[in-house]
């Protein structure tokens, strides 16, 4: 069964005609201050934006910054509130599951997403989409934040450090996807990112690993 957005072959579905992975920018509107560290801190059972970024650096008068640079590496399956969303979303994947073959499963695009409003930029976030083609009645899903709940939720790579943006500026880069080679149900993603805003710029390259 597909793990979260990052699976792009659900073998469970066989009735799937296409499958679109779609990438949009994550921000929270609050000015940065402390949140409660931890893995999956859930605020009315979305994720807050902020909980694996801030507060290592105090947990009960501990020091755990070591953590947070683990934190960031392995992206959060959880749900995004749509509210917090603040790009538009751009396809970074399509798949049609009739015809794709183990290779194109590794592959590398690149995005372009516009800012919809001044805001902070934690993270990127991650959601599939899927048309069921070969039904007498086309139908399908969405996993998107503003979308039914699914299981499936969304994903979530955080940023090491956060983007200033203004309304009408892009965020533009690209995202690198491959099974790990020692299991393939992993998943190694690689982010090169770039922004040049009015109060802001970042020239960004992360490494991610999903398992």
């Amino acid at each position: 069964r597909p793990r979260s957005s990052g699976d792009l072959a659900p073998a469970t579905l066989g009735d799937v005609g296409h499958l679109g992975t779609v990438l949009t920018g994550s921000g929270h509107s609050a000015p940065l201050r402390r949140s409660t560290p931890g893995l999956s801190h859930a605020q009315t059972g979305r994720i807050n934006p902020l909980s694996r970024v801030l507060g290592w650096e105090d947990v009960y008068g501990f020091d755990m910054t070591c953590i947070r640079n683990m934190a960031i590496k392995e992206p959060l399956v959880d749900m995004v509130d749509p509210k917090q969303v603040v790009t538009n979303a751009c396809l970074i994947k399509e798949v049609d599951i009739y015809t794709v073959r183990t290779e194109d499963l590794s592959f590398s695009s690149t995005f372009r997403l516009q800012v919809q409003r001044s805001e902070y930029v934690h993270a990127l976030v991650t959601y599939f989409n899927i048309d069921f083609t070969k039904c007498h009645k086309k139908t399908g899903f969405s996993t998107a934040p503003d979308a039914p709940y699914t299981h499936w939720k969304q994903t979530v790579f955080y940023l090491e450090d956060y983007l200033t943006v203004k309304l009408g500026e892009e965020i533009c880069g690209t995202i690198t996807v491959n099974p790990n080679p020692k299991n393939n149900r992993d998943l190694d993603f690689t982010v090169e990112l770039n922004f040049r805003g009015q109060l802001c710029e970042a020239s960004l390259s992360h490494d991610y690993k999903m398992r």
